[in-house]
């Protein structure tokens, strides 16, 4: 019972997480709640108007930023927030830097699920979690029970290119992106091509196209 805030670090993120709390969460899961959640975005410019909600089954979700903005201009209504609420999940729970943010979290004294899949912050410093509070979810467990695809490298035979060389090996991807052996791969195969410069984003997508895939930059 209570409301549920979700807080991930981004805008765009929270537009995300709006519209998939919608429906898509729910059908990808096939689980259909007794009572249907409400899902809205909250501001520090509309928290007034959420407060004064009477439902109880509100799904808020909101940038740390809007929290720490909350938590440090608006005391009074930072508590009567925390006093509604059930539960508290952080997407990309590694995002942890600010001892602001911290703070902010850790004084709404609310269960707290921290979440992400970017294992490279171990120390759990600021939140303290404690060692039994902790699961890990390890690359080979997902593989094993088919979480994600097993990861295989192969290489293309031709170095990565200076910019002299962008050409050569554009064509050499292509050749292989359009082969029976890329296509047995999987239905529905997506490549990602990462460059040091935005100039070389913009002719190897410029390449691609040329070559005759179905590049964006």
């Amino acid at each position: 019972t209570g409301w549920s805030l979700i807080l991930t670090p981004w805008k765009n993120l929270c537009d995300q997480l709006v519209e998939d709390l919608g429906t898509r969460f729910w059908a990808a899961r096939k689980w259909s709640p007794s009572v249907k959640p409400k899902v809205e975005r909250l501001y520090p410019k509309n928290l007034s108007r959420v407060l004064k909600k009477t439902d109880t089954d509100w799904i808020l979700v909101a940038t740390f930023a809007t929290l720490v903005s909350i938590f440090k201009k608006k005391k009074t209504q930072y508590s009567e927030l925390a006093a509604r609420l059930a539960q508290v999940f952080v997407d990309e729970g590694h995002y942890e830097p600010a001892v602001e943010w911290g703070q902010a979290v850790k004084q709404l004294q609310r269960p707290t699920l921290l979440l992400t899949a970017t294992p490279y912050r171990n120390d759990l410093k600021l939140f303290r979690v404690r060692k039994e509070d902790v699961y890990n979810f390890t690359h080979k467990e997902a593989v094993d029970r088919h979480i994600i695809r097993g990861v295989t490298f192969r290489s293309l035979g031709v170095p990565e290119p200076a910019d002299k060389g962008l050409n050569q090996w554009c064509e050499r991807f292509a050749d292989f992106w359009k082969s029976s052996e890329r296509k047995s791969l999987h239905s529905e195969a997506r490549a990602i091509v990462c460059c040091a410069k935005m100039a070389t984003v913009e002719r190897v997508n410029r390449i691609l196209r040329d070559l005759g895939l179905d590049a964006v930059g």
